[in-house]
This record gives structure tokens, sequence and C-alpha cells, in this order.
């Protein structure tokens, strides 16, 4: 089964803004994780509005990769897809093209403004601010990119936290995490962007995915495949990237 994570299909029309999937209540903020996959596992128009976007900022056009998300806001985050039966493809935001490429500090500017985060890495660890360092570029440019200072205080409980909830969901899916060539989601967007909310992680194959939160003293992961009734499982992670099973006390 293909998906279509493309926010002009999840969100009415007076929702379609210049930010990446969005939801807010009084207690939380809610994102859609940007998930990258097999070309294969997308409709082939989303598949290409991805491909279109990474090939935008190799190509270091930014006006028209801007326009590009000001069209497409919930690409701000992913990165080139892999294809079937092709080679590894190196992890790359729009940020970080910018980043590295000589983007103008007004389009980085419009692009942090989108929701593009700072803090997402590449497959070798490397920030936005990182490129940029290397690049040479000026003060101004690395002071916009530069991590904020709290997710830069919680640096190692967060990668404890994510080590844990890596070994969550490959213990529930890890055959679809590698037939679909699914890069296993960034916990620092949790704190970066959805301020300690939740993010929701789909997936393909899975019927189901992963909703990510914030609880006291760690994260929380709940997840389910909807057509397998009794399926539900809710884990908590300590700082420390301790997973304890919950019990469940609403099975699906």
């Amino acid at each position: 089964m293909r998906f279509d994570f493309s926010l002009r299909r999840l969100l009415p029309s007076r929702f379609q803004s210049s930010r990446p999937r969005v939801r807010t209540d009084r207690s939380h903020v809610t994102i859609h994780y940007p998930i990258n996959v097999c070309t294969a596992e997308l409709w082939e128009e989303s598949a290409s509005r991805h491909q279109e976007t990474a090939e935008l900022g190799k190509d270091r056009k930014w006006n028209e990769l801007l326009a590009k998300l000001c069209d497409t806001p919930s690409l701000v985050n992913n990165g080139e897809l892999p294809v079937a039966g092709g080679p590894p493809i190196p992890f790359r935001t729009p940020l970080h093209y910018m980043a590295a490429g000589g983007a103008p500090e007004e389009a980085i500017e419009k692009i942090i403004e989108m929701g593009a985060s700072k803090c997402m890495r590449t497959e070798d660890g490397q920030t936005a601010y990182d490129l940029a360092k290397s690049a040479g570029r000026e003060t101004k440019i690395l002071e916009l990119l530069r991590i904020p200072e709290e997710i830069l205080k919680d640096e190692d409980a967060i990668t404890k936290m994510e080590a844990g909830l890596h070994s969550v969901i490959n213990g529930r899916v890890e055959n679809l995490i590698k037939k679909n060539k699914q890069r296993l989601p960034q916990l620092v967007l949790l704190f970066e962007l959805c301020k300690g909310g939740r993010f929701y992680y789909p997936v393909p194959g899975m019927y189901g995915g992963f909703h990510v939160s914030c609880v006291e003293n760690g994260i929380r992961s709940d997840s389910w495949i909807r057509i397998c009734g009794g399926s539900e499982q809710n884990h908590f992670i300590d700082r420390e990237g301790k997973v304890t099973l919950l019990p469940n006390a609403y099975p699906m």
C-alpha cells in the first residue's frame, strides 16, 4: 500500500499554511513526522515532489526552493528519497542545502519561519550550523542557525531517549523499516518543533504508527496496527534510555 503524506491531502484548504502539518490544543503541539521512505512507498506525485525539492536544494535555486516549500510546506524538513534497488541516499534537508550552499540570509530566515529544524542532523551527524561553519559562512548566518540553548543542555538525555525509541520501533516493525528504507525518527524534533508536545511517526505497511510524546522524566510511545485488534503497545522511555512496556488499559 502506498501513502501520500502531502499536507494538501491531509488538511482542508483553510489550514494549508506555510508551515508543516501542526495541530495544537491547550496542552501540546502535534506534528506529523517528516518521514523519509523509498519512493515506491508513496504515490508517484508525492514522491516526485520530494525529489524535485531536493534537486532545487542541490542546484542552489533558492527562490524556486522557497516557492516549492510554500506550495508544499510538509516537505520543509524532508530529504531526497531512496529508490528501490538503488544506493543509499545522503540525508539533507532544505535548510542543510541552504546552510552549506551559500543561501542568502533572507532565504534562511524565511525557511526557518516556515518551520525548518535547526537541530536535524545529516547521516554523518552534522547540523545546518555545522555545515555553515565548515563552509565558512559569516557570523550572522551562524547565529541564525545556532541550536537553541535548551536543546544543547538536554542533548545527552535526548540522545539516550532516541536510542530507546529506536529499539521500540525496531522491536515492532524492523522488517518494514528495512523494506521501506525508512529513516528512524530524530527525537530532537519533539523538543524543538513540538515544544514538548508529540509527533506521529507513520510506517507504511504497518497500517498504523507511533505517537511519541513528552511525559514526566521521559517520553512515551503509543503504537498500534489498525487492522489487528489488541495490537496497541505503550512504552515509557526514561531519560537514561531505559524502556518499560506499560500495561495496556485500553486495547484496540
